[in-house]
């Protein structure tokens, strides 16, 4: 064998190496969409859950951070978007009341209720009711009280007697 030949049979092995290396980084890969895929709606989850704890605690700079970590991940199933609707409303709260705020949030407060609002969350009838109390009150928005009342009588009247606005 001549030393061309040689050298050109071992670049067709560290191509078909090459090749074979390829396929077994993108098995890999796929491995992991599918894993991330599964454990990330369960992360987010937990993740939410400790947020909304930390808020109950008043501890506002950790729910905050819990919360914007949820709401700017890349979601890529329905479920994880539904919960970062669901952090849009706990974090609309802190926003609202300008809890360790220096700077007034409560237009983007507005914007996450009306979002949460308009959503399949299951916080759609508690963003509802905020929105009231934002449009009774000029929070985040100018004071509106038809608005308010168009919102209020979307209610039905079972859930009116147990209701405080």
């Amino acid at each position: 064998m001549t030393k061309d030949e040689v050298l050109k049979r071992n670049e067709e092995k560290e191509e078909e190496k090459l090749q074979k290396s390829l396929e077994i980084i993108e098995a890999i890969r796929k491995d992991n969409e599918i894993c991330e895929t599964k454990s990330s709606k369960n992360e987010y989850d937990i993740l939410l859950k400790s947020a909304i704890k930390e808020f109950k605690r008043r501890n506002y700079s950790s729910s905050v951070c819990s919360l914007t970590s949820i709401i700017f991940a890349n979601h890529k199933n329905n479920q994880e978007q539904l919960l970062a609707v669901d952090a849009k409303f706990w974090l609309a709260r802190i926003y609202e009341k300008g809890l360790g705020f220096k700077k007034n949030e409560r237009n983007q407060a507005f914007n996450y209720y009306e979002e949460v609002f308009n959503s399949n969350s299951r916080l759609k009838e508690n963003a509802r009711d905020r929105l009231i109390i934002c449009y009774n009150n000029g929070i985040g928005v100018k004071k509106d009280n038809s608005k308010a009342n168009e919102l209020y009588k979307g209610i039905p009247n079972k859930i009116l007697e147990n209701k405080n606005f």
